[in-house]
């Protein structure tokens, strides 16, 4: 019942790189906030000359569809990448 109506939870991970990492922080969430989603396990690393954020976002299927297209629109971001999901009880 739960899969019919897309109601389990899953985390999923996505990185982000971007020049500027307080923008990209700031757009990410700008994002969550928007979504009322949360975030955890943030990363950040230099690649130079960009900068590389993993981070971890739990929402439905639905809401995790929505935040990945907002996040393949913004600026703030050279490359969004999608790396993994796992369920949530």
């Amino acid at each position: 019942m739960e899969a019919t109506f897309s109601l389990k939870t899953f985390a999923t991970t996505y990185e982000v790189t971007g020049r500027n990492v307080d923008g990209m922080l700031r757009e990410v969430n700008r994002i969550l906030e928007s979504e009322q989603l949360n975030l955890h396990s943030v990363h950040i690393a230099n690649a130079d000359p960009d900068f590389r954020m993993v981070f971890s976002v739990d929402g439905e299927r639905d809401q995790q569809s929505v935040f990945s297209i907002r996040l393949h629109e913004s600026t703030a971001f050279a490359v969004v990448t999608t790396l993994g999901t796992a369920e949530r009880e």
